[in-house]
């Protein structure tokens, strides 16, 4: 008697994914697990579940509807996002300190010039609007910003 192959092995052809796929549908059709196919494979039912997961995903990016599965839209009338902190010029220089950049090359990173950046660190100039959030940005995740430099 042949054992039963089980679980995922080598990458499936086109073809055997094509037949998973008829399994998982026909699965998902008579209110069954999915069945062993003629090649011996045999799901577990982990893998059943993620082949019907992907064959959802499959159905809704064709347009079909998944019995069960909602999708949201998130509106200006369902949600609402925090406005970006300020920030005041020594928390400003403070933040390109951490960085470890000048204020040139800084600023090149958050695509702003660099007058922007010297006129915000004397306290000249206040950021706004984007420069705020990119700020906030940069502060939570500095690495990046840094990651935005490369070597000439």
């Amino acid at each position: 008697m042949a054992s039963k192959k089980k679980g995922l092995g080598a990458p499936a052809s086109p073809e055997a994914m094509a037949r998973i796929e008829r399994a998982a549908r026909r699965s998902r059709r008579t209110g069954t697990a999915i069945e062993p196919l003629a090649d011996g494979f045999h799901p577990t039912e982990f893998e059943a579940a993620l082949l019907e997961g992907m064959l959802d995903v499959v159905t809704m990016e064709r347009g079909g509807k998944v019995p069960g599965a909602r999708i949201t839209k998130v509106t200006a009338r369902t949600a609402t996002s925090t406005p970006a902190p300020t920030y005041s010029a020594t928390q400003i220089k403070r933040l390109r300190a951490k960085t470890k950049l000048s204020q040139t090359t800084f600023a090149q990173a958050l695509n702003v010039s660099a007058a922007t950046v010297r006129a915000w660190e004397i306290g000249q100039k206040t950021p706004s609007g984007a420069a705020l959030r990119l700020l906030q940005w940069a502060e939570r995740n500095p690495q990046l910003v840094v990651a935005e430099v490369h070597a000439r």
